[in-house]
């Protein structure tokens, strides 16, 4: 599967299809990207490289980058397009990936410093310490047909 990901991705680009106004390229040709970039990473590691502080950090902030990610992604592309960096192409598209990320988490970041951490501590407030008593199961009547 990675390889035949690897396989489009490449057509993609040579084909110029890998264009983020392209509905081949933003949509499939992004995901696959996720995708390759992923499964790559994950054969290649091991467990232990999953407590690589950068990438906790990320699962930290995660939500963060989901909610807050398309609102860098219009503030990028204006920026770079303002730099003449924009438009259709690997590089720009590259570029255009990078610079989000980057921002994206470092938003997510500074969001989770001030609005996340202040409201998760007020959850201490609303623990209930009530128990939930959970009913035994149901008999379940037999169903076999007598002789």
């Amino acid at each position: 599967m990675l390889v035949i990901g690897g396989a489009v991705l490449v057509a993609l680009t040579l084909t110029g299809n890998f264009s983020r106004k392209s509905v081949v390229g933003g949509t499939i040709g992004y995901s696959l990207v996720a995708f390759v970039a992923g499964a790559g990473l994950i054969r290649g590691m091991n467990a232990k490289a999953f407590t690589w502080k950068p990438l906790v950090h990320m699962g930290t902030v995660s939500y963060g980058i989901y909610l807050l990610h398309p609102f860098c992604l219009m503030l990028t592309s204006s920026l770079l397009a303002f730099a003449g960096l924009g438009g259709p192409g690997l590089f720009a598209s590259v570029m255009q990936v990078v610079v989000t990320g980057a921002l994206a988490v470092a938003v997510a970041t500074v969001s989770f410093r001030l609005f996340e951490s202040p409201i998760l501590k007020l959850k201490k407030f609303f623990e209930s310490n009530r128990t939930v008593a959970v009913p035994a199961p149901a008999a379940i009547p037999s169903v076999a047909k007598e002789p």
